[in-house]
């Protein structure tokens, strides 16, 4: 592997993408354990753009999309190359990716907020932090996007956790004043009964349908807060 620092991670049949920070990608068969294929950023037609790979998803189609330092890749299977999304700004620090159930893509990324694009209708937008605004986005730093089962947009930020509402335009929010222990917001994730597990700087959150909260941190039997 090219990298310790690694933050990318999709295993696709038998083949585990690996990116790294500002080392580039690598693919490992897992099977065998080998790194078999490196893609390195140049200015060649087809190559990354750049080194910092953060994030690794494939849609439904089964195109792999990358988010990386500056702008989103897609990877072309058949030609085996890289081809820079124009639906979204190329010179973006992209964090993190995910494919709603309407086949909408979504981008977070390190300062400038949520970016947004319809593959069925092309449209595209970004939704971004207004101090003066309390249902605006917690902060234009990302670090996961989510659906429930409800097909609820989640998005995990550095200011708190910020629910999509159904004008989409607006976010219902949750913070320390609800009774969070953090408002940098790691990740998440929903079992069965729809409720919500998420991580904090500060512990973890069990986030009911209803709207309780109960923290859980070391005392509880984490390992770490």
């Amino acid at each position: 592997i090219s990298h310790s620092n690694i933050h990318g991670l999709l295993a696709s049949g038998d083949t585990l993408w690996i990116g790294t920070f500002e080392h580039g990608l690598d693919l490992m068969d897992v099977r065998t354990g080998r790194v078999f294929k490196h893609f390195d950023a140049s200015d060649k037609k087809g190559s990354l753009g750049n080194n910092f790979i953060l994030n690794i998803i494939k849609k439904k189609d089964g195109n792999i999309l990358l988010a990386t330092g500056r702008g989103l890749y897609e990877f072309d299977q058949k030609k085996k190359e890289f081809l820079l999304m124009n639906y979204f700004p190329s010179y973006i620090f992209f964090t993190t990716l995910f494919e709603d159930s309407n086949g909408v893509i979504w981008a977070g990324t390190w300062r400038d907020g949520l970016y947004y694009y319809n593959q069925h209708t092309g449209e595209t937008g970004s939704m971004t932090f207004a101090a003066n605004e309390s249902r605006s986005l917690r902060s234009n730093r990302i670090n996961r996007i989510f659906e429930d089962s409800k097909k609820s947009i989640w998005v995990a930020t550095e200011g708190g956790l910020s629910r999509l509402n159904k004008d989409f335009k607006s976010f219902t929010n949750y913070t320390t004043a609800n009774g969070f222990p953090s408002n940098l917001i790691l990740s998440m994730l929903e079992d069965d009964q729809g409720v919500l597990w998420i991580s904090t700087t500060k512990g973890m959150v069990r986030f009911t349908p209803s709207g309780e909260v109960r923290v859980l941190t070391k005392a509880n039997g984490l390992l770490s807060n």
